[in-house]
């Protein structure tokens, strides 16, 4: 199912967490290492991890820590649906490909951004993730 919107762009800041083996959780704030992805968007890692280069099959950048990984993607839309469908048309993309125990939320962020948190893990592997999601609605 195409989640695309014509001529607009969705700012996934899609930061993954995966943990082999046991759960695990890592907050990201301030006393991280600062990233700047663009104007106007940038974001802490914790320190102790590393910035891979940017994966040209994915477009992501990774920052990874042993077992664990964090990444950044920018994806473009192409379809004509409205911004504020975005998010539901987004939850059910990720049950389409096999999630369980999906949650959602939406963390106040300093900057007023409105933002989603998606948190669950995939059938298949058993992997857990959480992906910070932005939705921009230029054209």
């Amino acid at each position: 199912m195409k989640l695309f919107i014509k001529n607009a762009f969705i700012i996934m800041c899609a930061i993954s967490l995966v943990a082999c083996g046991k759960k695990e959780s890592i907050a990201t704030n301030k006393a991280g290492t600062l990233y700047k992805a663009g104007a106007g968007v940038s974001f802490y890692y914790p320190g102790d991890f590393k910035l891979n280069e940017v994966d040209q099959d994915d477009g992501a950048t990774r920052f990874v820590n042993e077992n664990q990984v964090l990444f950044y993607r920018v994806k473009a839309n192409e379809c004509d649906n409205d911004p504020d469908q975005l998010s539901e048309l987004y939850k059910g993309e990720l049950e389409a490909l096999g999630v369980d125990g999906l949650k959602v939320k939406t963390p106040a962020l300093e900057s007023g951004l409105k933002c989603y948190e998606y948190s669950g893990s995939y059938i298949k592997n058993g992997l857990d993730f959480i992906y910070l999601v932005y939705f921009d609605d230029h054209s």
